[in-house]
């Protein structure tokens, strides 16, 4: 009985341990690194394809709007018009103006039949997570935003990028300077 009991707690606490894991829970925020003043700094151009005013970096590479997949880290260069033709934005250094975070709610499910796999109320809540920064520039003066987002769920823990999480978007295309 002794036994049984000890291996019942045993997987109770594992159990508590998975459903509290947030593997990207550790490390500063991504916005704790930037600041009024500091620097974005490309080091590669971008391409805005015509009739687009976005041109997005995820995985460490530049792809399409189609295909970025928001769950997952992803940042992006926006510009003030819509590009007529295909547009370059070139590798320069960004002075951020501003730093705004928002927290935006994607969807929402209520649904009984989550409650028993998310072991909450059965909310099923999609959050996207996004840091936007107000940027400037003398060589590419239409530039005017540097965003960075994610979606995730509350009830796993969800939250704004972790600065390792940015650095696995960009890769060695963008990087922050004071």
């Amino acid at each position: 009985m002794l036994r049984l009991l000890l291996v019942g707690f045993g997987v109770l606490a594992l159990s508590a341990c998975q459903v509290g894991f947030n593997s990207r829970a550790s490390g500063p925020f991504f916005f704790e690194q930037v600041h009024v003043g500091g620097k974005v700094v490309l080091h590669q151009p971008l391409t805005i394809p015509s009739q687009q005013v976005r041109a997005f970096v995820q995985g460490g590479q530049p792809v399409s709007i189609q295909q970025v997949y928001k769950q997952e880290a992803n940042c992006q260069f926006e510009t003030r018009q819509l590009a007529q033709g295909v547009m370059e934005i070139k590798p320069d250094e960004f002075m951020i103006t501003k730093v705004v975070r928002t927290e935006e709610l994607f969807s929402s499910l209520q649904r009984p039949l989550l409650v028993a796999s998310m072991g909450g109320d059965g909310a099923a809540d999609l959050f996207e997570f996004k840091t936007r920064l107000s940027v400037t520039s003398k060589k590419n003066p239409d530039v005017r935003y540097f965003t960075c987002s994610h979606m995730e769920h509350l009830s796993t823990g969800g939250d704004h990028l972790r600065y390792q999480q940015f650095l696995q978007a960009v890769g060695n295309i963008v990087t922050l300077a004071n």
